[in-house]
């Protein structure tokens, strides 16, 4: 049996990965003959999880996602207009972890992250207008596509379950768990199932 401290406990360490992870997405174009521009980073922060505590608990990791970048223009008739920017996910992301039994293994598989959006912010100077759309469809597409990919593959395992020695002498045995399920029992995660006996 599991507690719901235990298993939170758990998902935090197992997630701990994704603190810190950076991703960046860069592109040009023309437009008119002029070359524009944008490139940015961002990386995820904030790592938290919660337990849900359904009939079957499921985790939630919740995340921050922010970073910072520059966008413009090179002009065909030469110099840039450049600006910079900074850049969040809003809402956070959350991940939705169901936990299940595979074989003799307790896992936490993704089965859901949240809808989110890109929110730019300018720092220093102005995004020249004709790009502007251009800048933010892509780096809302980009940033939304592989921050939500690293958040739906994510998976672990729990714990492991495997046979149980016995031995009291004469009798030496294997208690191998099988057909395991999920259950709650009171505020504990709980594990069911059948039991095989081999002689050693």
């Amino acid at each position: 049996m599991l507690g719901r401290d235990a298993v939170e406990r758990i998902a935090q360490v197992a997630t701990g990965y994704l603190e810190g992870k950076t991703f960046h997405a860069g592109d040009h174009k023309d437009f008119l003959g002029s070359s524009g521009y944008y490139k940015a980073d961002i990386a995820i922060h904030h790592v938290r999880c919660e337990v849900v505590w359904d009939d079957v608990p499921t985790v939630r990791v919740h995340t921050s996602v922010s970073g910072s970048g520059s966008a413009g223009i090179n002009w065909i008739w030469g110099g840039s207009t450049d600006a910079f920017f900074d850049l969040h996910l809003d809402p956070d992301p959350t991940v939705t972890l169901t936990l299940a039994m595979s074989g003799t293994t307790l896992k936490a598989t993704a089965v859901d992250v949240s809808s989110f959006g890109l929110k730019l912010v300018p720092t220093r100077g102005d995004i020249v207008s004709v790009i502007v759309s251009w800048v933010v469809d892509a780096l809302s597409s980009t940033f939304g596509g592989i921050v939500g990919s690293a958040l739906r593959g994510v998976e672990f395992p729990v714990g492991n379950f495997p046979a149980i020695p016995v031995d009291v002498d004469p009798v030496h045995l294997d208690v191998t768990p099988t057909d395991l399920s999920l259950a709650r029992f009171g505020d504990a995660l709980a594990l069911q199932g059948t039991v095989t006996v081999t002689k050693r």
